[in-house]
C-alpha cells in the first residue's frame, strides 16, 4: 500500500480495505478514488479527484517515476476499483504554507526567473485555475475556471479531522 503524507483512509474503512487484499488472485492492483479536499473540510475539488492505484501485489507492477505510487503500471493481472475513498488534503491548511508548497513544486517544472520570489508570495487564493500554478509571475498566471467544487457534510479520518479542525 502506498499513501502520501497528505492522504489517508477513514478508520471506518480499515476492515473493508483488509478484506480487499483477499480478492481474486488475478487482481494485482486496487484503485481508490483520491478525493481532494479544497480549502476546508466541507469542500471537495471533484475535478482533482481521481482514481489512483495505491495497493498492489508484490512484484506485479513497475514504477515509472522515482518515488513510486503515483506512476505504477501493472506487469501482470488486472485492477479493480475499491468503493472506499482515499482522502487527500493537498490544499488544506494555512494559505501561506500552501502557497510555499505550490511554489516549491513549480521549481521542478519552471525556470526560477518566471516565478514570484518566495519573499513576495501571497497566500494561496483557492481560485480554481486551468492548472494549479499560482507562483508564476502575474502576466503568465493560468486563467481562472469554474472548477468542479462540491459540498461535503460527512466525517473525516480522525487524524485529519483533528489537524484541520480550524478549517471547518
Amino acid at each position: 500500500m502506498y499513501v502520501q503524507l497528505d492522504e489517508g483512509f477513514h478508520e471506518d474503512d480499515h476492515s473493508a480495505i483488509a478484506q480487499a487484499v483477499d480478492c481474486d488472485p488475478d487482481v494485482t492492483g486496487i484503485d481508490f478514488m483520491r478525493t481532494c479536499f479544497y480549502g476546508n473540510l466541507h469542500t471537495i475539488r471533484a475535478d482533482w479527484s481521481v482514481h489512483c492505484t495505491r495497493m498492489v501485489r508484490k512484484d506485479t507492477h513497475e514504477y515509472l517515476l522515482p518515488g513510486g505510487g503515483m506512476s505504477s503500471a501493472p506487469k501482470v493481472g488486472r485492477h479493480v476499483q475499491a468503493p472506499m475513498w482515499m482522502w487527500h488534503y493537498v490544499r488544506m491548511g494555512d494559505p501561506m504554507t500552501i502557497a510555499r508548497r505550490v511554489r516549491n513544486l513549480d521549481t521542478f517544472y519552471h525556470d526560477p526567473a518566471t516565478l514570484i520570489p518566495e519573499d513576495e508570495l501571497q497566500p494561496y487564493d483557492f481560485k480554481p485555475r486551468e492548472f494549479d500554478n499560482t507562483s508564476i509571475v502575474e502576466d503568465s498566471k493560468p486563467k481562472e475556471v469554474a472548477g468542479d467544487i462540491r459540498p461535503y457534510h460527512g466525517t473525516h479520518p480522525l487524524p485529519f479531522a483533528k489537524k484541520y479542525v480550524d478549517y471547518e
